[in-house]
């Protein structure tokens, strides 16, 4: 398996298993709250995100909410052993700049999907104001985070070649100053990431030496 097959195999799976699992505000530009806010799927990205402004890949798709799939170091080839232990990071991109009148749920006195004692709820509080600039649009990074990290401990093997490296711990935080200062203010942007290692076969041409035997 080389390098870019990973990369687009971990993507795809990305897109898959965590980003189907939730749906977040798409990004767009707003001024008071007037503008149509259209919640989607996030897009997952092999090494990163497309420039709001390049090429796009997919056309109509937004750039965020998303999940890059990245390299880190260290990564290594065991060439006797004909395997490489990649490390990939998950960076999630989301955004949210307020707090609109359809992110309230309203319990409606009822069971939820038939099931006793689940609540059911509607969308929409009449008496919540329409717009509202809010600084908890954390809360969807780490919503998102919390999927990414459960479905990825769910799992042992993607496509049945990469295998998720249990014995390593994840790791996951914010995304942070590259001193180790406060977290940066991307508002209305909120990022988070999570780490892990795969290992998985490659695959080297071996040059035929039986005719100098």
């Amino acid at each position: 398996m080389t390098i870019i097959e990973m990369l687009d195999d971990l993507a795809k799976w990305a897109e898959d298993q965590i980003c189907s699992k939730i749906m977040l505000k798409a990004e767009t530009d707003v001024q008071d709250g007037s503008e149509k806010i259209e919640e989607v799927h996030p897009v997952a990205w092999p090494l990163y995100v497309p420039a709001q402004d390049g090429i796009w890949p997919r056309v109509g798709v937004a750039n965020v909410p998303s999940i890059a799939v990245e390299i880190l170091p260290p990564s290594k080839d065991d060439v006797q052993g004909d395997s490489r232990t990649v490390t990939i990071r998950f960076a999630l991109a989301t955004w949210n700049p307020a707090r609109y009148q359809e992110d309230v749920f309203v319990p409606t006195g009822e069971s939820g999907a038939g099931i006793p004692n689940m609540p059911a709820y509607t969308r929409g509080d009449p008496e919540t104001p329409p717009f509202a600039w809010s600084s908890d649009g954390w809360r969807d990074a780490y919503n998102f985070l919390e999927i990414a990290l459960r479905e990825l401990g769910n799992t042992d093997y993607i496509k049945s070649t990469i295998r998720i490296m249990h014995e390593e711990a994840m790791e996951w935080g914010p995304f942070t100053e590259p001193d180790g200062g406060p977290l940066p203010n991307f508002f209305p942007f909120w990022l988070a990431w999570c780490s892990f290692k795969v290992n998985l076969p490659i695959t080297r041409a071996r040059h035929d030496v039986s005719s100098l035997l």
